[in-house]
């Protein structure tokens, strides 16, 4: 047990952090066939652009430079950029840049959930997105 803690602490020593570099809005992106991170490929790649995707399967990735966050690759470079998942923790997936508008969004789904007739045009909290 002490030996994994001990492990894990050196593992996250070496956590670097890509902060929005307010170069684009491109921040997230949900979408039937990927989830990604980030995108605008910087021009030093051969990716697409996105700090990181997931397939719709939540299976497989890459990564490549975006200008997002102005990371470089997050994966090692022997495997050009492709990754399998291991494991997924989502916290939030929001096309909010601000959680105040977030939640406003929220209540007002709950809202709407609550007063409307539920038809499949309006059945889903997603649908006045698609």
């Amino acid at each position: 047990e002490k030996e994994n803690i001990e492990e894990h602490a050196i593992i996250e020593e070496d956590i670097e952090v890509y902060k929005w570099t307010r170069e684009n809005y491109w921040c997230q992106l949900f979408a039937k066939d990927k989830i990604a991170v980030g995108s605008g490929a910087t021009g030093t790649n051969e990716g697409d652009g996105f700090g990181f995707v997931i397939d719709k399967e939540l299976q497989r990735g890459s990564s490549s430079p975006c200008k997002t966050y102005g990371n470089p690759c997050l994966v090692s470079d022997s495997e050009g950029g492709k990754f399998m998942v291991a494991n997924i923790e989502v916290w939030a997936l929001t096309p909010f840049l601000f959680e105040a508008d977030a939640q406003r969004s929220e209540r007002s789904i709950k809202y709407r959930e609550h007063t409307m007739i539920q038809t499949p045009s309006n059945s889903s909290p997603w649908s006045h997105f698609l």
